[in-house]
């Protein structure tokens, strides 16, 4: 999946312009709009959450199932 950042402001009529998009013309795409200061902090938190997620897996062993029921 072909994804796209961008940052832009708020026209005064409530519109927003995204120019130079590098999707062909005609294509279906999804937009999702995040106000600037909250993207920042939830993409630092999402990343710090992958992190640890990732960390812990890397090192499970097959073995380690034993402690998976209590």
């Amino acid at each position: 999946m072909q994804t796209y950042h961008a940052e832009t402001t708020v026209e005064a009529n409530g519109s927003v312009m995204l120019a130079n998009v590098p999707f062909p013309k005609g294509e279906k795409v999804e937009v999702v709009i995040i106000p600037a200061s909250e993207a920042t902090h939830d993409n630092d938190d999402k990343a710090w959450q992958r992190l640890a997620i990732e960390s812990f897996f890397r090192d499970y062993d097959d073995r380690d199932s034993i402690y998976d029921s209590y």
